[in-house]
């Protein structure tokens, strides 16, 4: 999305939440939708706010929680980024949640716990390509090979057509 749009997009969002401001915490997804425009604008101060609404009007919302996690660790903050993606998974284990989780904890030299991550996801969803693949990841940065290739054939069972796999 240009930048031209993404301030499109954040002005319409802002005008439609100054109204629901007014009347309280608003919707939900409201502020998360408004929280992607201000993340895409580079504003993470400002998206963080917007999830920490989110998380405040609907603490049930997997998504809210995700994507305080996603922007934590965009902000340099992702020490605490796990905790808002364990939220996420703990309200809705499907893996999309897990894949952040383990972005997150790979990017903090975690292997272990990302590994954990990668695992559940390919529970949730065994045809998903890309647990398989990040735990091929894993398992290579820790040097064991026969994991990496097993996670591999995996994905490739998963998605022969997959880039990765």
């Amino acid at each position: 999305m240009s930048r031209g749009y993404m301030d499109e997009a954040e002005r319409t969002y802002q005008g439609i939440l100054a109204e629901v401001d007014s009347a309280g915490a608003g919707p939900s997804v409201l502020h998360v939708t408004a929280g992607k425009a201000a993340e895409g604008l580079g504003r993470h101060d400002e998206a963080a706010g917007r999830y920490d609404k989110a998380i405040s009007a609907d603490p049930s919302s997997p998504n809210a929680h995700a994507a305080m996690g996603c922007i934590l660790a965009r902000a340099g903050r992702g020490a605490n980024a796990p905790a808002s993606y364990d939220r996420a998974v703990e309200i809705d284990p499907r893996y999309k949640h897990d894949m952040g989780r383990w972005n997150v904890l790979w990017h903090l030299d975690r292997p272990a716990e990302a590994l954990e991550s990668c695992r559940r996801a390919s529970e949730a969803d065994p045809s998903h390509a890309d647990a398989h693949i990040a735990a091929g990841k894993v398992h290579e940065s820790q040097g064991r090979p026969a994991g990496a290739l097993e996670s591999c054939r995996r994905a490739s069972e998963a998605d022969p057509s997959h880039a990765d796999a």
